[in-house]
C-alpha cells in the first residue's frame, strides 16, 4: 500500500511542480514558457488554460510594443514638423 501511495503522489506532484514553474516564470516576466500535457485531465486543462495565458500576454506584449513605436514615429514627425515651423 505504502508503493502506491508513493507512486500516486509522484504522478500528482511531477505535473504540479511543473505548473508552478511555469507560473514562476510567467510572473516573471518570460511569456515563452508553456507547460507540457500529462495523464491527469484536470493538471492538462490547468496546464491549456496556463498556456493560454501566457499566449495571450504575449501578444498583448506584442502589441504594446508595436504601438508604443507607432507612437514614437508618431511624436518625432510632430517635433519635425514643429521644428520647421520654428516653433520649438
Amino acid at each position: 500500500m505504502n508503493f502506491l501511495a508513493w507512486l500516486l503522489s509522484q504522478n500528482v506532484r511531477k505535473p504540479l511542480i511543473s505548473i508552478l514553474n511555469a507560473l514562476e516564470a510567467l510572473t516573471a516576466g518570460d511569456m515563452t514558457v508553456r507547460v507540457n500535457s500529462n495523464t491527469f485531465i484536470e493538471f492538462n486543462q490547468l496546464s491549456d488554460h496556463i498556456n493560454t495565458l501566457a499566449s495571450n500576454l504575449q501578444n498583448i506584449l506584442r502589441k504594446l510594443s508595436a504601438t508604443a513605436g507607432d507612437l514614437a514615429e508618431v511624436s518625432a514627425e510632430i517635433n519635425q514638423s514643429w521644428r520647421s515651423l520654428g516653433r520649438v
